[in-house]
């Protein structure tokens, strides 16, 4: 079954039953929000279409973050990072006085939501084992380990002198972040969507840059047009031709962009 729910102004979706009681494990989806499948008429809110348990959630224990175990509410404390136990406590403590990556569980995540976009440590951040682009549940044959680079804007500005002083220097400041992304054929498949489009525009800007050359008396505006077609598909790929882009890497952090608001919504917030 696929599901939908509001989100505020927005619509979400679509949600297999598995992610829908996840996200309502986690509260994206609450009794009152509302919420849409095929098989209704309208909108309708959650409670009333069966989604919630007669009983409540129990809500007495959670997972450490750090130790991948469960343990009573009581033996744990919540933190900005999700709840970690006190036998993961001094694992975690000792990680944010050193700066160091949190050593999270293997199937837990240490990536949260900023907004559009997604934070993780530079080192050692670890996605959850859904695809970026659609939110699905990936296998770990769907991984793919990728390093991503980002240098400060600031630097762009020496392009204005020359384009050789601007690579020098993005060469000598750029920062990177490596991360194991999340990719299901879905997300594959828009990927190359993408790409065939900036493909499309550039080879377009091309064959119009290269007819009003041939006819320059006459046509002359089509090498405008093409060369912006080239610059349109240029921009474009780089916009969307990758899984994930890094906005800031700051205080060991990094802010990454691209990923669906699907996948989005079941990080916790920054």
């Amino acid at each position: 079954m696929e599901w939908h729910y509001a989100d505020g102004q927005e619509k979400r979706g679509p949600f297999s039953d598995a992610q829908i009681q996840e996200l309502i494990s986690i509260g994206k989806i609450q009794p009152a929000t509302l919420v849409w499948n095929p098989t209704f008429t309208q909108w309708q809110a959650a409670k009333d279409a069966a989604l919630f348990p007669s009983e409540p959630p129990d809500l007495t224990s959670r997972k450490c973050i750090i130790t991948g175990k469960t343990f009573p509410v009581s033996l744990m404390i919540q933190t900005p990072h999700g709840w970690v136990s006190a036998e993961g406590k001094d694992r975690y403590y000792q990680s944010l006085r050193e700066n160091a990556p949190l050593p999270t569980a293997q199937g837990m995540t240490n990536a949260r939501r900023d907004g559009r976009k997604f934070v993780i440590p530079v080192s050692g951040g670890q996605l959850p084992r859904r695809c970026v682009k659609t939110g699905v549940p990936v296998q770990d044959s769907e991984l793919k380990i990728k390093t991503l680079y980002w240098c400060t804007p600031w630097a762009a500005i020496s392009i204005l002198a020359s384009i050789l002083i601007y690579l020098v220097l993005y060469l000598v400041l750029r920062k990177k972040v490596v991360v194991e992304i999340p990719l299901s054929a879905g997300g594959r498949a828009i990927l190359r969507k993408h790409v065939f489009i900036t493909i499309g525009l550039v080879v377009a800007g091309i064959g119009l840059v290269v007819w009003g050359a041939s006819y320059f008396d006459t046509l002359v505006g089509l090498i405008f047009v093409g060369i912006l077609c080239i610059v349109a598909g240029l921009i474009y790929g780089v916009l969307k031709g990758n899984a994930l882009r890094v906005s800031k890497i700051a205080n060991g952090e990094a802010w990454l962009s691209g990923a669906s608001p699907e996948f989005l919504d079941q990080l916790p917030e920054y």
